[in-house]
C-alpha cells in the first residue's frame, strides 16, 4: 500500500457515506435495496429504459448477488451472450454501490468492459499497482492480483466495510490456462478477502467442476447453471487432403467473404505466423497477442465487416456485434476453447455458421496414438469424428444434457443432421439475390420519376420512366425541397450503417460515410419512405410495424 492510501480512502466520498462506514451500515444498505432499486440499476447498466432478464438463471444470479450475498462462493454458468456482465455492472449502479471488484483475464476483455462501463456512466477504474482511489466498479487484470499491492488495497476496502463483492470473470481459465499463464493460478488469493466471491463463465463442463473448485479453493461453492446450447449455430466439419489445410481454408473463406457485407467472420488460427500468413492471402485484418496494430485492426474490422484472422487471443469474453461466421483452422485445442470461440458469434440472435477445417484422418490418428492429453481434447476429437449429432457430443460434455438437432425444431442443424457448407452457401446466395433485386430496382427508379413509381405501385401499365423534373403530375421543385428537408430530419442511431446522404444502408449505398462522393440514389429515399405509406399496401406495412403518427407529418415520420 502506497503512503497516504488510508488517509485518502477515508476522505473518499464512498467512505463518507453513512452506509459504508461499518459492516452494520453495509448490511443495512443491502437490506434497504428494493426491487425498484434493482430495476433502476439495470436500466443504468444497460443504458435503456425497458429492461428484462435474458433467462431465469440470470435473474436468479443477480437477485442472489444483491439480496442474498451469504451464498458464497457462487459459481454462475451462463451461455455466451447470456448477460454475465450485468451481474457486476448492475450492483455498481445502485444508489449505495460500495465497491465491486472484477478480476479479468485478458486485456481485450478488460478494455471492452471499461468502455461499456464508461458508456453507462458507471463510476469505474482500472486497478494498476499503486492505485489509491476507490470506485463503484474496479477492474483488475488477473496478472496483478498477487505481488502488486492489490490485496492490501482490497483488504483496506474490506476493513472499512466498503468492499461488497469480488468477481472472477471467465473463471474456467484458472485451471484450463494456468499451465501457460501461471499467474492465473494465483487468482485464488482473492478467496482470502472476507467478502462474497462470485465466479462467472460460459464454459464449465459438469465433469470439470471439481477442477475449478480445486483451483479456486471453493469446495463448498453454490452453482447457478443455465444450458449453454447455441440454438442458432450450425456446426460443420470440412475435411481436406493431408497437406492441403490452408488451401482448403482459403478456398472456403474466399467463397464466404463475398457474401458477408458488413457482417463479420472470424478465422481462428493456431499460431501467430499462420495467422499473419492467412490474413495476407485473404487481404483482411489479423489479431494476435503480439501484434502491434491490434487496435487498428479491430476498429477497421468492426466498421467494415468481412473477415479477420485471429488466434485464441480474440476468443474469450469480448462481445463484438454482427459475427455470423467462424472458422477454425485445424482441430481446436479443446471443447472449452471451441465453445468460447464459436460462441463469439450470434450475440444478437443471428443465425451462425461454425466451421472446422481438418485434414482427413487426423483426429482418428490422434486417438489411436493417445495424443489427447485431457478429457477436453478427447471430447473435441469425438465432436469431429462422430457419425451422429455433433450437438449431442457438445451438450453432454458442457451441460450434461442430451441435446440433438433433430429433437427440437428450433435448433439449427449440424452437418451430421442434414446441413453443411452447401446449405450455408444457399442461404448466402439467397441473400445476395435479394440484395441484387433491391439494387436493380433502385437503379431503375433513379433513372425515372420516383413519385410516379410510388403512386403506380400495383399498376403494371403505369408509366414512371420519365425524369421527375418533366413530371406533369408533380411539382418537382417542391418535392425536391421536401426531400432535402425530410433527410435533414432523419435521426441516425450511433450504431447505424446508413448513408449520410440518401438514408439507405451502407450495405447497399456506395456513398457510405464519404460525403464527398456523389449519392448513388439521390432524392429517392425520402419519396419512397413518405410516398409508399400512402398506397394501400404501403399503409398496411406501416401500420403493421407500429408507426402511430401521421405519414404526412414529416418530422414524426423521419424519427
Amino acid at each position: 500500500m502506497t503512503p497516504g492510501t488510508s488517509a485518502y480512502l477515508q476522505e473518499s466520498p464512498l467512505f463518507n457515506r453513512s452506509t459504508a462506514l461499518s459492516a452494520i451500515d453495509y448490511r443495512a444498505g443491502i437490506n434497504a435495496t428494493s426491487e425498484e432499486d434493482l430495476k433502476n440499476a439495470m436500466r443504468k447498466a444497460l443504458c435503456r429504459s425497458e429492461v428484462s432478464f435474458r433467462s431465469e438463471e440470470q435473474k436468479e444470479a443477480l437477485r442472489t448477488i444483491i439480496f442474498d450475498e451469504q451464498k458464497t462462493p457462487l459459481i454462475v454458468v451462463l451461455p455466451t451472450g447470456g448477460g454475465k456482465s450485468l451481474l457486476f455492472t448492475a450492483p455498481a449502479c445502485l444508489d449505495n454501490p460500495g465497491v465491486t471488484i472484477v478480476v479479468v483475464p485478458y486485456r481485450a476483455l478488460l478494455d471492452n468492459l471499461l468502455a461499456t462501463a464508461k458508456k453507462a456512466k458507471i463510476d469505474c477504474l482500472e486497478y494498476r499497482p499503486g492505485e489509491q482511489n476507490p470506485a463503484a466498479l474496479v477492474l483488475i487484470s488477473a496478472d496483478f492480483v498477487s505481488g502488486s499491492q492489490f490485496l492490501s488495497y482490497a483488504q483496506l476496502l474490506s476493513a472499512k466495510g466498503i468492499l461488497r463483492r469480488v468477481f472472477v470473470d471467465e473463471c474456467h481459465l484458472t485451471f484450463t490456462a494456468s499451465d501457460w499463464r501461471p499467474k492465473l493460478a494465483e487468482v485464488r488469493a482473492v478467496r482470502g478477502l472476507r467478502v462474497p466471491i462470485i465466479m462467472l463463465t460460459a464454459t464449465l463442463p459438469v465433469l470439470l467442476e471439481f477442477e475449478l473448485e480445486e483451483s479456486m479453493a471453493a469446495s463448498m461453492a453454490r452453482y447457478i447453471r443455465a444450458v449453454t446450447t447455441r440454438t442458432k449455430t450450425r456446426y460443420i466439419v470440412e475435411a481436406c487432403k493431408p497437406g492441403k489445410l490452408e488451401e482448403k481454408v482459403l478456398e472456403l473463406c474466399k467463397r464466404m467473404k463475398k457474401h458477408l457485407g458488413l457482417r463479420k467472420g472470424v478465422v481462428y488460427s493456431r499460431s501467430r505466423d499462420q495467422c499473419e500468413r492467412l490474413a495476407r492471402m485473404l487481404r483482411c485484418a489479423h489479431y494476435h497477442a503480439g501484434a502491434a496494430d491490434n487496435e487498428e485492426s479491430l476498429k477497421a474490422w468492426l466498421e467494415r465487416g468481412g473477415l479477420i484472422v485471429a488466434t485464441s487471443a480474440l476468443g474469450t469474453g469480448v462481445d463484438f456485434p454482427g459475427i455470423v461466421f467462424t472458422l477454425h483452422v485445424d482441430i481446436p485445442y479443446g471443447m472449452i476453447d471451441f465453445a468460447q470461440e464459436s460462441g463469439r458469434a450470434g450475440r444478437a440472435g443471428e443465425d451462425v455458421d461454425s466451421v472446422i477445417v481438418v485434414e482427413e484422418g487426423k483426429a482418428e490418428r490422434q486417438a489411436a496414438g493417445g495424443k489427447a492429453r485431457a478429457v477436453d481434447e478427447s471430447i473435441m476429437r469425438d465432436f469431429i469424428t462422430t457419425r451422429n449429432c455433433r450437438r449431442r457430443v457438445m451438450g453432454l460434455y458442457l451441460d450434461n444434457k442430451e441435446i440433438e438437432c433433430g429433437n427440437d425444431a428450433s435448433l439449427a442443424r449440424c452437418d451430421r443432421c442434414g446441413e453443411g457448407v452447401t446449405a450455408l452457401e444457399r442461404d448466402y446466395a439467397r441473400a445476395a439475390n435479394e440484395r441484387q433485386i433491391v439494387e436493380e430496382t433502385l437503379d431503375e427508379v433513379t433513372d425515372g420519376c420516383v413519385f410516379c413509381f410510388v403512386e403506380s405501385t400495383g399498376d403494371i401499365t403505369a408509366n414512371w420512366t420519365h425524369r421527375p423534373e418533366e413530371c406533369e403530375r408533380a411539382d418537382y421543385r417542391r418535392r425536391r425541397d421536401l426531400d432535402e428537408r425530410f433527410r435533414r430530419l432523419i435521426r441516425f442511431e450511433e450504431s447505424s450503417h446508413s448513408c449520410f446522404k440518401c438514408g439507405f444502408s451502407q450495405k447497399l449505398c456506395a456513398t457510405g460515410v464519404d460525403e464527398g462522393r456523389a449519392c448513388q440514389w439521390p432524392n429517392i429515399a425520402a419519396a419512397l419512405l413518405r410516398g409508399i405509406p400512402s398506397t394501400e399496401k404501403g399503409g398496411a406495412i406501416v401500420e403493421e410495424i407500429g408507426f402511430e403518427g401521421e405519414t404526412a407529418d414529416a418530422k414524426g415520420y423521419a424519427s
